[in-house]
């Protein structure tokens, strides 16, 4: 039961942000588990914990990183397997992703601006990568060493965490990948997510942000 109620509230969270880029900023959102378990996100009015323009943050990439992130992305594999939420991420590709914001689009729906102290006015949109992108696993790789060595989350808390990926081309000259990491069993905190974006023309790193429930 208790792995049903981590699957759930995980993909409800990734849900919750889905929704505050729609509909704009908001400072609470409040939801139940079907066993009346209370997850409270608080946003505050920066949109990552650090933030960096393209081309500012580029991770150095060396035979022992690339060794440490190779063999925490293994464990992920291998751990998550048959999992619901690797299922819903892995099913929810950037293609149907594309699909539903043009019907969004099609149908009338506004999305509002949203005006951040680190990144000024945001818009939120999604895309198809193009030539100049890096891929989405070389975006899974990237995400996960700043993880590591930028936010300093350890390879144990990481082996419990599966990336879910979007393409966001809200500034069109500088699209990125975001990559939400979301726990998919009991090893992690289940009200926890790690998000990172990583510039998609030269893989330089937009930010990342630890969410956190309060109260």
């Amino acid at each position: 039961m208790n792995r049903i109620v981590h699957t759930l509230t995980a993909l409800a969270l990734v849900a919750i942000l889905m929704v505050i880029m729609i509909n704009g900023y908001s400072e609470e959102i409040s939801m139940d588990t079907e066993d009346q378990i209370p997850v409270e996100v608080a946003f505050d009015i920066t949109r990552w914990d650090q933030y960096w323009k393209p081309g500012e943050k580029i991770l150095e990439r060396t035979e022992e990183s690339q060794s440490r992130v190779k063999a925490v992305l293994l464990m992920i594999d291998q751990a998550s397997a048959g999992t619901s939420v690797r299922e819903g991420a892995d099913n929810d590709t950037i293609e149907l992703q594309y699909a539903e914001y043009q019907r969004m689009i099609q149908e009338g729906r506004e999305i509002k601006p949203q005006l951040f102290d680190d990144i000024g006015t945001y818009i939120w949109a999604v895309g198809l990568p193009d030539e100049q992108s890096i891929s989405q696993d070389e975006a899974r790789r990237i995400s996960c060493q700043v993880l590591l060595e930028v936010a300093g989350i350890s390879e144990e808390q990481m082996s419990h965490f599966y990336p879910h990926f979007t393409y966001e081309t809200g500034n069109p000259e500088n699209p990125f990948w975001h990559i939400t990491w979301m726990p998919f069993d009991q090893g992690a905190d289940v009200s926890t997510i790690f998000d990172v974006a990583v510039y998609a023309h030269d893989g330089s790193i937009c930010g990342y942000r630890i969410a956190v429930p309060v109260g």
